[in-house]
């Protein structure tokens, strides 16, 4: 009997990669305003963007890497704050500002029953 890989599983294969991607790619993004903050999610990873000034900022394009490299969840921010869920890990944040084509890179780890803040300014 061959050995059972996502090759030879067909259908199944296909059903397994897409909810594994469904799962690892939910987030939610907002903040702009008080009824916004007031809707978020509690999660337990938020990232907040704000300029030089301090002031709030949306637009960030975002990737989100495992300590491997591989790409969990990538988007676009349209509020100033990201917000989701990931399991214990260790991981890397990367986004760029649209209007200033401004990176940041942001590695950071995720530990069971902590919630934690990241402020990104760019």
């Amino acid at each position: 009997m061959a050995p059972l890989t996502l090759k030879n599983l067909g259908c199944i294969g296909l059903l397994l990669t897409f909810t594994l991607n469904v799962n690892a790619s939910e987030y939610w993004t907002g903040g702009i305003g008080l009824e916004s903050r007031q809707e978020a999610p509690q999660k337990n990873t938020r990232f907040e963007f704000f300029d030089q000034s301090r002031a709030y900022i949306a637009d960030i394009d975002f990737t989100i890497t495992n300590s491997t490299g591989d790409t969990l969840i990538e988007g676009l921010a349209t509020g100033p704050w990201l917000i989701l869920e990931l399991p214990d890990g260790l991981y890397t944040f990367t986004g760029t500002q649209r209007d200033t084509k401004t990176q940041r890179r942001h590695p950071f780890s995720v530990r069971q029953g902590q919630s934690q803040t990241h402020r990104i300014q760019y």
